[in-house]
């Protein structure tokens, strides 16, 4: 588990690993708040994946560092290396990692290789195309939150900003956008939590409504209509 640390005592950020009883098993502790870790994966080789403000960690059992990626400090915009608010990192099959920066007015998706070095690449901070949905101007990326590289290549990313799932092709190409600003028909949404790509192209969306509820819910195809659970309770429009 990836603990900010906050809001309660002893507020200390850290990554822990519980048995089923529980149990503390592994724990890496980070020196302030300002470190809080955002995701955490366990990996293959027995290291951990860590998402850090402005950085991307791999540390070993020993809790030592051995691969980085990101300043570990703000930077400016576009600057090579620069991650602005990233929040989620999969080590691929290939080695490279792929992170998702959320960045501060627009964010990216890059894959970067084990030398740091930028491969793929989807958004860019600054960029001004986005909400555009015509032919010629596809819709573009704005604030992702998640992404899942597929067998054959194909990346989806979803947008919370625009409530937006994108296919990406191997060349950074959008092949597909759809929404599931749909399901928000009853009640709005005040926090969207998480949309979290899943193989079968459905998204997993975890969000807080404005009547006070909160939903976790697998939505699906086109029109992204809710497929789980499969009853679920509607809020009433107040």
């Amino acid at each position: 588990m990836a603990d900010s640390g906050a809001p309660g005592a002893p507020y200390v950020p850290r990554v822990v690993e519980l048995t089923p009883e529980g149990e503390k098993a592994w724990e890496y502790v980070l020196p302030s708040i300002n470190q809080a870790p955002r995701y955490a994966e366990r990996l293959s080789n027995g290291n951990t994946l860590i998402v850090l403000p402005f950085e991307i960690r791999e540390v070993n059992p020993q809790k030592q560092t051995v691969w980085q990626y990101g300043t570990g400090k703000p930077g400016k915009s576009g600057t090579p290396g620069n991650l602005e608010r990233p929040l989620r990192a999969y080590r691929l099959a290939n080695g490279n990692t792929l992170i998702v920066d959320r960045g501060y007015s627009r964010g990216q998706v890059i894959e970067v290789t084990p030398a740091k070095k930028v491969v793929w690449q989807f958004g860019s901070p600054g960029s001004s195309t986005a909400g555009s949905k015509d032919q010629e101007n596809p819709p573009s990326l704005v604030r992702p939150i998640d992404a899942l590289r597929l067998a054959d290549g194909t990346t989806l990313v979803t947008d919370k900003k625009q409530d937006m799932l994108f296919y990406v092709s191997p060349g950074g190409q959008v092949l597909e956008a759809r929404t599931w600003q749909g399901i928000y028909k009853a009640a709005p949404v005040t926090d969207l939590w998480f949309a979290q790509p899943l193989e079968n192209g459905n998204v997993q969306i975890s969000a807080t409504m404005v009547t006070g509820r909160s939903r976790v819910a697998e939505v699906v195809g086109d029109s992204m209509k809710v497929v789980w659970p499969k009853e679920i309770s509607q809020p009433k429009a107040e």
